[in-house]
């Protein structure tokens, strides 16, 4: 997965760590009524930090706490931060990973698909949306991984990371502006150098703020229609498990959820 360096993009996870949650990425935020005392003393002993939550966690004694995208696990002293995946050796299942899915979320029906080249296979009933940047080595073994899925229409969304991929915009411009947008993505992504067409009015600003609002700095990242987020490049199986479980349009609302084409 293809990931900016802190140069290029707001990474707070570990700045919040390692300053010892003295207020790096956020602003301090009020107590909710009826909070735990567990919750009331980390918020006293870390006042600059942002909480978004914090609950029990599965293990006794600890809390799992939310800041922004990141999930900890503190010891009831408030000092111990486990930041990474909690794994039930028992009945082996990631319970760390639902709770990531649902922070990653976003609502699908709101979605500017207008700003993304459409890829169809078969009937394409079923979509997905993919942040991609043409020059990401993962992305293009992603669209591999698409070819081989059927009834799918997936929405890709041009994300260049020029810090990492110097002339992924022009590039990614290159594609927008060719006759057959789709065509361009399939060559570009297997290697073939697309001649740049004239100017055109591209997304790719666009694109880059919807992608800050959503808290995406890495390529690939994948969305169902119900906004359930998938990080990287899986492998076959796990992608025609989630396709199958968040491709599939829920309502019409509009958006990711209902678009015709």
């Amino acid at each position: 997965m293809d990931q900016l360096t802190p140069k290029g993009t707001r990474r707070c996870a570990a700045a919040l760590m390692l300053a010892g949650l003295a207020g790096a990425c956020g602003h301090a935020t009020a107590a909710p009524n009826g909070e735990t005392p567990e919750a009331t003393r980390l918020r006293a002993l870390y006042p600059n930090t942002r909480f978004t939550r914090i609950e029990a966690s599965p293990i006794p004694g600890m809390s799992q706490v939310l800041m922004g995208n990141t999930v900890a696990y503190v010891d009831p002293s408030g000092r111990y931060f486990l930041v990474g995946h909690l794994l039930d050796m028992q009945t082996l299942q990631d319970l760390t990973a639902p709770v990531l899915a649902k922070l990653g979320s976003a609502d699908a029906a709101t979605w500017p698909l207008d700003d993304a080249i459409v890829i169809r296979r078969g009937k394409g009933t079923r979509r997905l949306a993919v942040f991609s940047d043409p020059d990401c080595p993962y992305c293009r073994s992603l669209d591999t991984l698409f070819e081989q899925l059927d009834d799918v229409t997936v929405y890709v969304f041009l994300l260049p990371l020029d810090g990492l991929h110097p002339g992924a915009s022009a590039k990614a411009r290159a594609i927008w502006c060719a006759p057959d947008r789709a065509a361009a993505w399939r060559a570009v992504v297997r290697g073939a150098t697309v001649p740049a067409s004239p100017d055109c009015a591209d997304p790719l600003t666009r694109n880059r703020a919807f992608a800050d609002r959503l808290g995406i700095h890495a390529t690939p990242t994948t969305f169902g229609t119900d906004g359930v987020r998938l990080d990287g490049t899986p492998g076959l199986e796990r992608l025609s498990v989630f396709l199958e479980q968040h491709g599939r349009p829920a309502d019409e609302k509009g958006g990711l959820n209902a678009r015709r084409d």
